[in-house]
């Protein structure tokens, strides 16, 4: 005897069973359907990211291109003021030099103004005596005439 299937309290009937399988494939679809907004979702995060990064990547570029500028302008200078420093050290030298000449020219005008001294002191006894001897001679000459 072929028993048909009958429904004894706790078991399903066909309706229902395919009732519950619906729902779980609805159940299903609409989990792969989140998945898939939020797998776009991440891949557009990940695109802007990348964007991102290759922002990122070109201003670290540039500020490589500006630092390694910015190396090369303080080259020139530190050559710059080395040529500066060697100028300034020829300068002192210079200097030093016309130091030593200014004295040497100082101490030879004081000798010479010593000297010019000497020679203003013995003309001026020259000129003494030659106004004794003038004297003495219009002395003579005045004892002559008479």
């Amino acid at each position: 005897m072929a028993e048909e299937s009958k429904p004894n309290g706790n078991e399903e009937t066909g309706g229902q069973r395919l009732d519950r399988i619906e729902r779980a494939l609805n159940l299903m679809l609409e989990d792969h359907i989140q998945f898939r907004e939020e797998h776009k979702l991440l891949l557009s995060a990940q695109v802007q990211m990348h964007g991102g990064m290759e922002e990122l990547r070109g201003g670290l570029n540039e500020l490589r291109g500006g630092l390694n500028e910015l190396r090369g302008g303080l080259n020139e200078l530190r050559g710059g003021l080395n040529e500066l420093r060697g100028g300034l050290n020829e300068l002192r030298g210079g200097l030093n030099d016309l130091r030593v000449e200014v004295t040497t020219l100082t101490r030879q005008v004081g000798t010479l103004t010593g000297t010019v001294g000497t020679l203003a002191n013995e003309f001026r006894g020259f000129v003494h005596h030659v106004d004794v001897m003038r004297t003495e001679f219009d002395r003579r000459l005045k004892r002559l005439e008479s």
